[in-house]
């Protein structure tokens, strides 16, 4: 679903406008702005949901859920679960699909735009919660790291 729905029109999109512009960074700009706008909606609602719980096991295991459903082999994702108890989500991704296919029709360069895309989802959850990511495939690290946890 995340490649007929996401991943090939977004690199479609991205290789017309170079060929129709010969601007590698414009392009870059146009797509990343359309998948941000595209990830608002999503954020708004994981938001609303994680605003409604009071307790913040519910809020690290409704991010967790939502790494699970939307990141998982199904949708061409491999993930490690490092998460400990009710206070930390951790999942590590080693497989992308969105890295794979830039890299396999040649705009590698665009997965840091899905990359920076995860910020927006994950940013805000919740007061007392915070989002951590220092690792992604895309800026060529072995990894995606969506780190989420209950502040001290």
């Amino acid at each position: 679903m995340l490649n007929e729905e996401i991943i090939f029109p977004s690199i479609a999109f991205y290789k017309a406008i170079i060929e129709n512009t010969g601007d590698t960074d414009r392009a870059y700009d146009v797509v990343s702005r359309c998948y941000e706008d595209y990830l608002r909606k999503k954020a708004e609602k994981m938001r609303d949901k994680c605003r409604l719980s009071v307790s913040y096991p519910f809020v690290t295991s409704i991010a967790g859920d939502f790494i699970k459903r939307q990141f998982n082999d199904k949708a061409g994702f491999e993930a490690i679960n490092r998460s400990k108890g009710w206070k930390l989500c951790h999942i590590d991704i080693v497989k992308c699909p969105y890295h794979e296919y830039c890299k396999l029709y040649g705009c590698e360069e665009l997965t840091t735009a899905f990359c920076d895309a995860d910020d927006i989802i994950f940013e805000h959850l919740h007061r007392g919660i915070s989002w951590d990511r220092t690792l992604t495939l895309g800026r060529g690290d072995d990894r995606c790291d969506f780190i989420i946890s209950v502040d001290d």
